[in-house]
């Protein structure tokens, strides 16, 4: 039985504050390994890259498609959703990249998939995101949404002028790229009301707000 709206929207928010801090971030990676050893790639001794950004910002596929190209146990840790670990990248000089997506565009996805969350709450939760970043944003590697899905090589060029030798090209055909990259214009067909729907969610004086907020965070990141 699924929980309750409130529950899930609590838990999404403590995860979200939990992925501020460094300390908070340790503390919430040993709890979350101890309820389910594997099912997340977290940091440690063997990680070898850091992809990480906010729900909705092609995480699963540029760690799919990056993953394609590295020998078996090359350790990506990913779908960590929290600027703590990109922090902690950077202390290790760990290789990373920092994935971003319009916050309008990944707002409206995250309402669709996450449909129980509020709008508020997911632009609050892209702002808590990112402008903890905004203090480091001249050494991060920072990769849009577009330059993802449009060409994962070039990403992965980036981050080998930087730590050359740590990844390797990809060399798979455009088809079997093409069944794992995600498609926004799919996302209307989906569960959760379709990407009109989400957008309708996210308009209101308050949530338009925020989004300026989130807009600007986003723009200095590009800068």
């Amino acid at each position: 039985m699924p929980a309750p709206t409130a529950v899930r929207r609590a838990a999404f928010t403590a995860r979200s504050l939990a992925g501020i801090h460094p300390a908070t971030f340790r503390a919430w990676s040993a709890v979350q390994r101890r309820r389910a050893p594997g099912a997340q790639a977290f940091i440690d001794d063997r990680t070898r890259l850091v992809i990480d950004g906010y729900q909705g910002s092609a995480n699963s596929y540029a760690t799919v498609a990056i993953r394609r190209a590295q020998p078996p146990d090359f350790a990506i840790a990913h779908h960590l959703h929290a600027p703590a670990a990109i922090r902690l990248a950077l202390e290790r000089d760990l290789p990373h990249i920092v994935l971003l997506r319009a916050p309008g565009d990944a707002c409206a996805s995250n309402l669709r998939r996450f449909p129980h969350l509020g709008p508020e709450q997911v632009v609050r939760g892209w702002i808590r995101y990112y402008r903890p970043l905004l203090d480091v944003r001249r050494d991060l590697l920072v990769a849009t949404f577009d330059e993802v899905v449009g060409d994962v090589n070039g990403v992965i060029d980036r981050v080998d002028e930087r730590h050359p030798g740590t990844l390797a090209r990809l060399s798979v055909d455009e088809d079997e790229l093409a069944s794992i990259r995600p498609d926004p214009a799919a996302d209307a067909s989906r569960a959760g009301g379709g990407v009109d729907r989400s957008r309708r969610r996210l308009a209101g004086p308050s949530v338009e707000r925020l989004l300026a907020r989130a807009q600007a965070i986003h723009d200095q990141l590009q800068s």
